[in-house]
């Protein structure tokens, strides 16, 4: 049995250090560069629908998740600190300080975007999740 052609599609080279969620309707990939650039990108071009720089931001990216409606973004720092942004704006909507508890490693969105299973991990191999209860957005 032959394989089918693959379809054509436009190769944009992004050095990035890894990719995120694709968006709902399947046409946009979240990014984080190597440069700190956080990004949801056209996957069919690579052209950035949303750009933020997280060395000027103040969110030092560790993992990131989109809600499940594409609007929102969930952000986990290396700062020990949970972000949710607006998409496409990329503003702050709310932000939590889990200082004590480590480095934030997953997030997961509930299906109605009340809510973040957050796992974080506190430097001695102690890991622990919880759930956050997130507010609407503004």
């Amino acid at each position: 049995m032959k394989r089918p052609a693959a379809a054509p599609c436009a190769a944009t080279k992004i050095r990035i250090r890894f990719a995120g969620d694709v968006a709902p309707g399947g046409k946009s990939l979240l990014t984080f560069s190597v440069d700190g650039q956080v990004a949801l990108r056209e996957i069919e071009s690579g052209k950035p629908l949303m750009q933020l720089d997280s060395t000027k931001s103040g969110v030092s990216v560790m993992f990131m998740r989109l809600s499940p409606d594409g609007k929102r973004l969930a952000v986990g720092t290396l700062c020990e600190e949970i972000a949710v942004l607006s998409v496409p704006a990329g503003k702050v909507e709310w932000k939590v300080n889990v200082k004590g508890n480590g480095v934030i490693q997953y997030l997961a969105w509930s299906r109605d975007a009340t809510k973040l299973a957050t796992c974080d991990d506190d430097h001695d191999d102690n890991q622990s999740v919880a759930i956050r209860e997130v507010p609407p957005s503004k």
